[in-house]
């Protein structure tokens, strides 16, 4: 159900368009040990999710990629991931694949260090740094009720109320373990 706040002060739930949905694909997976603390994390997959017309479904992707270069040694722990998922569509009240989402890459990056028995009373204090988006992506993710006739993420129109990837953040925080 898609809430419909054409009317704001009678918001009504719509349903979309419903019908047999066929999924099919593969996915693959692996960690991979490196030398030295460091690890590869990658996944990948590749399939379809449309309904028995043909047409995809909303916000399913063809494809999806991971990619993560871990680092563990000692008291660090750290990470760059790399995340990318393929076209996807969006419906609106009427009409299947109404809005084109061209394909969106994310990439993160963490450290945390972890101090063993800091005080009498703790066990373990961790400090974790985080920056997500890291290359400040601001990519389409995602339209309202499917957008306007013929707009994509590529040539979105003005009257379109889109969704974008969240500005770069940074995050530091300190938990104690008792």
């Amino acid at each position: 159900q898609i809430l419909d706040n054409s009317n704001p002060l009678n918001p009504l739930y719509t349903y979309p368009l419903i019908g047999n949905q066929i999924s099919q694909g593969i996915e693959a997976e692996s960690n991979i040990m490196l030398n030295g603390g460091f690890s590869l994390y990658v996944n990948g997959t590749y399939g379809s999710t449309k309904y028995d017309t043909g047409l995809w479904v909303s916000g399913a992707p063809a494809d999806t990629e991971s990619l993560a270069l871990n680092y563990t040694q000692s008291a660090w722990n750290t990470s760059l991931q790399v995340k990318r998922v393929g076209k996807t569509y969006n419906d609106n009240k009427t009409v299947h694949e109404a809005f084109t989402i061209d394909p969106t890459t994310l990439v993160n990056l963490f450290a945390n260090y972890t101090v063993k028995n800091p005080t009498n009373f703790a066990k373990q204090a961790k400090f974790k740094f985080g920056i997500n988006n890291l290359l400040n992506s601001h990519n389409i993710v995602g339209v309202a009720a499917g957008g306007t006739t013929g707009s994509t993420s590529a040539a979105p129109s003005q009257a379109d109320l889109l969704t974008v990837l969240p500005a770069r953040s940074m995050s530091l925080t300190m938990t104690l373990d008792f």
